[in-house]
């Protein structure tokens, strides 16, 4: 007989069964196997027989022996937590070694380490439970403040004139919900000018509310200064029907010139026009002196001799900025008001420096004239605001932007509102980086800023905060955070 081989007396077999030889390699495979299986049952019986016993065990040395794991303050709360934490990680590790236990292996060093690990993970999932019951309370006072401000509106079957008049009763939440008061305050705005137009003239009035009543509140509160712009101020070229009398004093109201500028061929044929001077000489109506005032706070002048064109910005808080802005296109001129109001706007909310950074403008201002960096400037601020503004000319208007500028602060860095007006332009570009916002080359994609400022302007209402961003945008563009975050 093969020595390799057993044969089995025959009376041991089914009658079904016909004889058949196992190996002894075989034999001794399924011996370990049993054995194996013997081993994990009684490890599996000692852990249910003595659960207790093993947590006991664990929270002395963590008391005693392992100095709290490094962990302060050292009580019984602390002591607890780290048992609790090591305990969790035995029973993971013993999932593949049934044998193992901790402490066993581990230096105090190991333990330190897997206890800080497992605090860190518990305070976020704290965090993270307290953020979305935030949010939850959020999204259900949005709900109610949106439903308020819409039974309001609708008390006035979209008579706007009527709203612009009940302005003071717009319901705005508590605490007040920052686009509703920046409704109000649009509104109160045409309230002004209707009550201007009243103190000049009775006709003055009846025409600018006439066209006030062409409004409505279906896209939210227009903007009161492009209605002025559009609707009250004229240009030789399209006479408003209002008087003189009454472009002016809503002109200084307003504190603009009483001169429609929408657009920068509006801007660059308000420079060329022309009064008599001293001697009969023909001289341009504006100069350094007195400069057209349009946008947010931009002013416009021609040279002297009216051969050259300049634009210049002066915040609240700061020194100007001035363009020569005389070799460029009319809507070209439209992009460079739009770039100097938003330096403004931004100097005032602390950002300017991440604008420039942006933007990559020099402070000397030399490549901001330069057509093409001007064009890849209007992408830039047209994508930070969502596509509302500094895009085809068109000059920004409304200085309600400075609030978005301060919120989105908040939401591209991990800083939150720390970051308002940070001067660390190493950590804005990480932050940056980490949002795609700027890819590996150091360029803007537009298409992500583009999206930003879409979650910006959308989640006004709510408190995001940049891990919320971060995950939303790699929703949006997965294969542009391949290897981030890891």
């Amino acid at each position: 007989m093969p020595l390799d081989t057993i044969n089995l007396p025959s009376d041991q077999l089914s009658p079904s069964e016909s004889p058949s030889p196992r190996s002894i390699g075989q034999v001794m495979a399924d011996g370990d196997a049993a054995k194996r299986g013997r081993l994990a049952d009684m490890a599996a019986h000692q852990a249910a027989e003595e659960p207790e016993k093993s947590h006991a065990e664990v929270l002395l040395a963590v008391e005693n022996d392992w100095d709290y794991c490094g962990q302060v303050p050292k009580d019984s709360a602390t002591a607890e937590n780290a048992a609790n934490i090591l305990l969790a990680h035995q029973q993971r590790k013993q999932a593949r070694d049934p044998d193992y236990r901790v402490g066993e292996t581990e230096t105090r060093e190991d333990l330190a380490m897997i206890v800080d690990r497992g605090m860190r993970r518990r305070a976020r999932l704290v965090r993270e439970g307290d953020t979305e019951e935030k949010r939850s309370g959020e999204k259900e006072k949005e709900k109610d403040d949106a439903q308020a401000y819409v039974d309001w509106k609708d008390q006035f079957g979209g008579d706007f004139v009527a709203a612009v008049g009940a302005a003071d009763a717009l319901p705005v939440g508590e605490p007040p919900n920052p686009e509703l008061v920046a409704a109000r305050a649009q509104l109160m705005q045409f309230r002004r000018i209707l009550t201007v137009a009243r103190t000049v003239s009775p006709a003055d009035h009846a025409i600018i509310r006439s066209r006030m009543a062409a409004l409505d509140m279906s896209q939210g509160v227009p903007n009161a200064i492009s209605f002025i712009q559009a609707s009250v101020f004229s240009s030789p070229e399209r006479p408003s029907g209002v008087s003189d009398v009454a472009q002016s004093a809503i002109a200084a109201e307003f504190k603009l010139t009483p001169r429609a500028i929408v657009t920068g061929t509006d801007y660059a044929d308000a420079m060329g026009e022309m009064r008599p001077g001293e001697n009969g000489t023909p001289v341009p109506i504006y100069s350094k002196d007195a400069p057209l005032i349009f946008g947010v706070g931009v002013e416009g002048y021609p040279s002297a001799n009216g051969q050259e064109q300049f634009m210049q910005a002066t915040p609240n808080h700061g020194s100007g900025w001035r363009l020569n802005v005389t070799s460029l296109s009319p809507v070209e001129k439209g992009i460079a008001a739009s770039l100097l109001s938003t330096w403004a706007m931004m100097e005032d909310a602390g950002e300017a420096d991440f604008l420039i950074d942006l933007t990559k403008i020099d402070l000397s201002l030399t490549n901001a004239i330069d057509p093409l960096a001007l064009r890849q400037t209007a992408k830039i601020l047209n994508g930070l605001y969502g596509g509302r503004t500094g895009y085809n000319g068109e000059i920004v208007r409304g200085d309600d932007k400075v609030g978005i500028i301060r919120w989105q602060a908040q939401l591209r860095s991990p800083k939150g509102d720390a970051a308002q007006g940070d001067r660390n332009a190493s950590m804005t570009d990480d932050a940056l980086r980490a949002l795609a916002i700027r890819d590996e080359s150091g360029t803007i994609d537009i298409e992500v800023l583009q999206a930003f400022g879409d979650y910006s302007r959308d989640n006004w209402f709510g408190a995001p905060e940049y891990e919320d961003v971060q995950a939303h945008l790699a929703r949006l563009f997965p294969e542009k955070f391949v290897g981030k975050g890891e």
